[in-house]
């Protein structure tokens, strides 16, 4: 590469290193592993840099390449989400972020699917244009339309929360079409909490002593429309987890509890444990791990749908009705195969990683043995 064309590189990249952290954060959840992520996407754009700039539009080639990039890495090893006690410098997120807005919103984030995520962090945390989003992800106008809305009817409330034995914390975000929420005790108490504005983000939160359990949230929108949710009240834990999201008068599915996923991994007894009922599926590893929930919407096919453990050590998936096993296959060369198992209306499975493994593919099987879908993450 020629000095001139050297210079014009640096020069784009000491100008689009700021946005480049920011859009790869709000895809891995995680400020160290975001600057490795922007690091990789320049590299990548250095070297091919003739072809990017042929393009006329090098910072659309650029945010493609960072999205495929985070896909790449995800499809090695799920980046486990941790809630840093610091924020990036002005090259990552702004001043107003606090960790408070941090929190609520990567764990909106965390709830959606891969794409899904990638469409409401370029579309409106990025604040990009539909059509400028569709580049960078190599799709339609109306699948980024498509996308987009569906994400947001997912989660009109997200909440965090925490606990110090004697009284219960929650306090999250709101959409901005949410009026009030209503959440209703199993004693029958119900609190109204109205939301307020703070740096452009709405907020709702409340305090209870231990021991009182929420029945359910209603969140009350603009036009007279509701959205119900039963939270999942994880073994041992003390803050519920609203995940599923449905008009009013719907038939709740009845809870259950399966073990989907159990062995022994480096000489310790393992198990996986999933929750399914009117609150969504969540998974975890028992003894007081709520783990992690998802909405429905995103157990509607074969393949992974997330990581649980402290190191994202236990993979979890779910399966199509034909499929009765899955066989993975390992980046140590081992191989295993997990049966599926029925979960309520959901069909799912899960494996262990021993220390320093990384999933690399996955097939799944009908009752014939024959191959029915393959993948990679």
């Amino acid at each position: 590469m020629r000095n001139s064309a050297d210079d014009e590189f640096r020069d784009f990249m000491r100008g689009r290193w700021p946005a480049t952290v920011r859009l790869a954060y709000g895809l891995t959840g995680d400020v160290g592993h975001a600057e490795d992520v922007a690091q990789a996407a320049f590299a990548r754009a250095y070297a091919s840099w003739g072809r990017v700039t042929r393009t006329g539009d090098p910072d659309a080639y650029l945010r493609r390449i960072v999205v495929n990039e985070n896909r790449r890495r995800f499809r090695k090893r799920r980046v486990a989400e941790e809630l840093l006690g610091t924020l990036p410098d002005q090259g990552g997120l702004d001043a107003a972020d606090s960790l408070d807005e941090r929190a609520a919103l990567l764990t909106a984030l965390g709830r959606l699917g891969p794409r899904q995520r990638a469409v409401v962090v370029l579309r409106f945390w990025m604040d990009m244009s539909e059509a400028d989003t569709a580049k960078a992800l190599n799709c339609s106008v109306g699948t980024v339309k498509s996308q987009a809305s569906r994400a947001r009817s997912q989660s009109p409330l997200v909440l965090q929360g925490s606990s110090d034995g004697s009284y219960m914390v929650s306090v999250g975000g709101v959409a901005a079409n949410v009026t009030y929420v209503v959440v209703t005790l199993a004693d029958g108490q119900q609190l109204k909490l109205i939301p307020v504005t703070s740096h452009g983000h709405r907020y709702v939160g409340y305090v209870l002593p231990a021991g009182y359990r929420v029945a359910r949230a209603t969140a009350y929108l603009g036009g007279g429309q509701e959205l119900v949710a039963v939270p999942f009240n994880p073994p041992g834990h003390a803050i519920p987890e609203l995940v599923r999201w449905d008009p009013p008068g719907q038939t709740e599915p009845r809870a259950s509890t399966v073990v989907v996923g159990s062995g022994t991994i480096d000489g310790q007894r393992w198990s996986v444990i999933a929750y399914v009922g009117p609150w969504g599926t969540c998974v975890g590893r028992g003894h007081g791990d709520g783990g992690s929930c998802w909405a429905d919407n995103q157990m509607n096919s074969t393949g992974t749908i997330g990581y649980v453990g402290d190191t994202a050590q236990y993979v979890v998936g779910s399966a199509d009705a034909s499929v009765t096993e899955v066989g993975v296959a390992l980046t140590d060369g081992t191989s295993t195969v997990v049966p599926v198992k029925a979960v309520g209306g959901e069909r799912l499975w899960a494996f262990a990683l021993a220390g320093g493994q990384h999933l690399k593919r996955w097939t799944a099987y009908d009752a014939a043995g024959r191959q029915v879908a393959a993948g990679t993450s």
